[in-house]
């Protein structure tokens, strides 16, 4: 539904739009009512995989192989990676703790040989393989066992709320290890509250250029960063606790910069990190943040877009598209 009030679909919204909305962040345009999606086939069995280590067991090493491996993996794989800190037993000491969860869209008897060729030092056994519909991968990732009815994804009670700070990067060539070990004992400063998910990228992803959709972190990136701390601990997120926090976070931001993307340093929308800014009286002052969402052609694509379907800026957030008195 547009600032009038109109009922639009993709005929009578235009391309323009419909491109603009589709990554650009829809809310600046209007409401999104309902969405047409298209499916695509699936094997009628998946295979799930989580291998668990720390970095006493060599956890520094396997995650610099694996951002080598990234671009050679088989498209059916995705894999995902969450690391966070913990004490070593009853000991000061910290450690970080990763999880490689992965899917693959066959069966095990094909993914193991795959995995030896490729990573093989991410030791991944029969015995830590499960092969589950499609759906059941929605369960794990979303916290539940795959033996979890499926009827829990509809039921939004029975999905717990995580209040947190987060924020986001893209990498595009390897860390070091002298980066990844910098990274860790940054880690080790917060009190165990942080999340940060390495979502893997390629694949179909890399056969869209940059302006083929709002949305331009595709071709050439290795892996998304989600870097979070939590406050569930915490009544908000204002107390003490809770503000060290945000300050661990994004001094955490600071010491990543050298080894994520540049000129812009990407980020993503969904996210929305007020930290980028929120100023948008001008198009330098918007370009600080909106740049690094959807990089320089396509904001001032959506800008123009902006300027038509709602010139009078009546579907606004503190980082939505701006409008400006003169066009770009």
């Amino acid at each position: 539904m547009d600032v009038n009030g109109n009922i639009l679909d993709r005929k009578s919204m235009g391309e323009d739009l419909f491109w603009a909305i589709r990554g650009g962040g829809a809310s600046s345009f209007g409401i999104v009512l309902a969405w047409k999606l298209r499916l695509v086939p699936v094997p009628e069995r998946v295979t799930l995989f989580t291998v668990n280590i720390t970095l006493e067991q060599g956890a520094t090493d396997i995650f610099y192989k694996y951002q080598y491996v990234l671009p050679k993996f088989n498209r059916d794989l995705q894999m995902r990676v969450q690391l966070n800190t913990e004490n070593v037993g009853n000991t000061a000491k910290k450690t970080v703790r990763m999880l490689f969860n992965g899917i693959y869209q066959g069966r095990i008897d094909t993914l193991l040989p795959l995995l030896d060729q490729s990573f093989l030092e991410l030791n991944v056994t029969r015995e830590i393989c499960e092969e589950v519909r499609m759906v059941q991968t929605t369960l794990q990732f979303g916290g539940f066992t795959t033996s979890t009815p499926t009827e829990v994804l509809a039921n939004r009670s029975a999905i717990p709320k995580v209040s947190y700070k987060g924020k986001s990067d893209y990498v595009r060539t390897p860390i070091p290890k002298s980066g990844l070990r910098k990274l860790w004992r940054k880690m080790f400063e917060n009190d165990n509250s942080q999340t940060l998910f390495m979502y893997t990228f390629g694949g179909k992803m890399e056969e869209y250029s940059d302006t083929a959709l709002p949305y331009p972190h595709r071709a050439g990136v290795l892996y998304q960063v989600f870097k979070r701390v939590d406050f569930m601990d915490q009544p908000s997120d204002k107390t003490a606790i809770s503000r060290r926090r945000v300050a661990w976070l994004r001094s955490f931001d600071k010491t990543l910069e050298p080894y994520v993307s540049k000129n812009p340093r990407e980020a993503y929308s969904n996210y929305n990190d007020l930290d980028l800014g929120v100023g948008s009286a001008t198009y330098e002052e918007a370009s600080v943040w909106g740049e690094r969402y959807w990089k320089k052609e396509n904001f001032k694509k959506l800008i123009r877009i902006k300027a038509k379907v709602d010139p009078h800026n009546f579907f606004k957030h503190p980082q939505s598209i701006p409008v400006f008195s003169t066009h770009l």
